[in-house]
């Protein structure tokens, strides 16, 4: 194989490998059901969360994310961890 095409495989290797890491996750820790909204510029989309579940979301220019129901909102971007706890969403610790 051509160094080239080798060095070029290895770039796509590594930022598939990446990719999911870079992502907003949150973390269900209460025992129901939540409905999650991001708002990324003029666009919302709503994810459900189960009880448990860990998503995670591509927030690459920022977005804001509210649960459903919920006023309280939070500014996130790629590579944020939140979980959701007590019916509200939060920052992880250590994050």
């Amino acid at each position: 194989m051509k160094p080239m095409k080798q060095i070029a495989l290895g770039l796509a290797a590594a930022t598939l490998a990446v990719s999911p890491a870079l992502a907003l996750t949150i973390n269900n820790r209460d025992s129901a059901r939540h409905t999650v909204q991001f708002s990324k510029g003029n666009r919302t989309a709503e994810r459900s969360l189960a009880a448990g579940e860990l998503l995670e979301e591509a927030c690459v220019k920022g977005c804001v994310v509210r649960l459903a129901g919920s006023d309280a909102k939070f500014n996130a971007k790629d590579s944020d961890a939140l979980i959701v706890k007590g019916g509200k969403i939060e920052k992880a610790a250590g994050k």
